[in-house]
């Protein structure tokens, strides 16, 4: 390769990840410090739960790992004080908590069915990808099934998303951004 050709290279992958970087728009901290809570506390964790993964910390047992009621409450009971720490943690008034709190926990009930739905899509398409035919049709109402499913959870987590974000001043959700940033880390 030629000087030229070296130095083409060179801005075409700095072009390149000059356009990927302005693209992430979940790298603004706030947006992902809020994203993080909305999906920490909604319950979507749940998805590597009961079939998608062991439990957190706990290998694969314990009823966070079980699936099911009990795994349920005990989810629950942790996204609940993960929030009010965090809360507390952004000196959100006790008005503000119980405001955030009310918007956050419906959302849990929403989103079960949706993963019910999903881990039965799951062990449909493992059926069908252990049939003796290939039954491409089926898959792809399965694969459609499953786009809408996301497309559903994603629209009520954005939804709460911004639920969250106009209770909170532009203060907390600065520093709540910082506290994530500092998790993250």
């Amino acid at each position: 390769m030629t000087g030229n050709q070296a130095k083409h290279m060179q801005s075409i992958k700095t072009d390149y990840a000059k356009t990927r970087t302005r693209s992430r728009w979940w790298r603004n901290p706030i947006a992902a410090g809020m994203l993080g809570v909305v999906l920490g506390a909604s319950g979507v964790g749940a998805l590597s739960h009961a079939g998608y993964g062991p439990g957190l910390g706990h290998l694969g047992h314990g009823p966070w790992s079980a699936g099911g009621p009990e795994a349920a409450e005990v989810q629950r009971a942790w996204v609940g004080f993960a929030v009010e720490r965090m809360l507390t943690k952004i000196e959100a008034s006790d008005a503000q908590k119980a405001e955030v709190k009310a918007i956050l926990e419906p959302l849990a009930d929403e989103l079960q069915p949706l993963r019910e739905a999903f881990v039965a899509n799951r062990e449909s398409m493992a059926r069908l990808l252990l049939a003796p035919e290939t039954d491409r049709a089926a898959m792809e109402v399965l694969r459609t099934e499953q786009i809408d499913q996301v497309d559903a959870i994603s629209r009520a987590l954005v939804t709460t998303l911004a639920d969250v974000a106009d209770v909170l001043t532009p203060e907390q959700r600065s520093a709540l951004a910082s506290r994530i940033a500092e998790l993250r880390r």
